[in-house]
């Protein structure tokens, strides 16, 4: 997968694994050229469950995205700045505009999940593009490739915002630029 990606234009990817996986993977992104980062999603439905799980995890982890399961959770994300993403439909549901705006100041922003466009979730893209922007929120299209099959190019995932009446400038920061802004 990861020569792949190269081949297709990617310049870093976030690698959610174990150590015996990370260190292949992370040996095979420097054998490609390409800049690898671990990356750990939490799902949690308060604030307090999302502190005890990025408490109990040791290690570096240099991008931390969170899925929140409840209002608390979204607003956890918003004042601590080790999350770097809030990630999935959850977050249309659960985060409102202070929740945004704490994101944004933090230097954090929202995470598109492209695998769900594949299953034919196109609404989702569209509201997200369109949430990130009317309230200035860097948004980061991922492939959250599970197989090659999966895997996006970034070209075309910049495309998207075309599709959903954004601005292509979105799209290309979301694929090109804040990306690297999420990472540390």
């Amino acid at each position: 997968m990861v020569a792949l990606a190269a081949d297709l234009g990617y310049r870093l990817l976030g690698v959610e694994a174990g150590d015996d996986v990370w260190d292949a993977a992370s040996r095979a992104c420097r054998e490609h050229g390409v800049e690898c980062r671990r990356r750990l999603t939490i799902e949690a439905s308060t604030s307090r469950e999302a502190l005890r799980i990025l408490r109990g995890r040791k290690g570096r982890t240099g991008i931390i995205a969170l899925r929140p399961l409840g209002v608390d959770a979204a607003r956890f994300a918003g004042r601590d700045t080790r999350v770097r993403l809030l990630s999935g439909a959850e977050t249309l549901r659960y985060a409102d505009r202070s929740q945004y705006r704490l994101l944004r100041v933090g230097g954090g922003g929202i995470e598109a999940d492209l695998s769900r466009v594949l299953r034919g979730d196109l609404a989702y893209l569209i509201r997200l593009m369109r949430l990130c922007a009317a309230n200035n929120i860097p948004l980061v299209l991922s492939s959250c490739a599970k197989d090659r099959w999966e895997l996006w190019p970034p070209r075309s995932a910049a495309s998207l915002a075309i599709m959903a009446s954004a601005p292509l400038r979105l799209g290309l920061d979301a694929v090109y630029v804040n990306p690297w802004r999420m990472i540390r």
